[in-house]
């Protein structure tokens, strides 16, 4: 038996959930529902160890026609400073509000990502 390749690594991750409320209704941009309102309520984000945070998923119920919470949920994700599609047209910033869930994880500037 001849090895050619024997490569053993690693990985750190990291990932941390965030459940909150109060949250005003707002636009929401998915696939499905689009132009709906939804009620974001947790917020997801993981990375690799020493690495800076690059997206955050957040969830939360569909409104339905009459205002209220609907069992339908939506799912978003969005783009931190350290990600490469950070104010482009290819992806959807972080809201300041989200970022400021995650201020004490590495991910605020795009440099934390170089």
């Amino acid at each position: 038996m001849n090895i050619t390749r024997d490569s053993p690594r690693e990985v750190h991750t990291h990932s941390r959930s965030i459940d909150f409320e109060g949250r005003e209704p707002e636009a929401y941009n998915g696939y499905t529902h689009h132009g709906k309102l939804w009620i974001p309520t947790h917020a997801y984000a993981e990375w690799r160890h020493g690495q800076p945070i690059e997206q955050i998923s957040v969830n939360g119920n569909i409104l339905k026609k009459d205002g209220t919470p609907g069992q339908n949920r939506g799912t978003q994700r969005y783009c931190t400073p350290a990600h490469q599609s950070w104010d482009t047209k290819y992806g959807h910033n972080a809201p300041a509000w989200l970022l400021e869930l995650f201020a004490d994880s590495a991910h605020t500037t795009q440099e934390a990502g170089k």
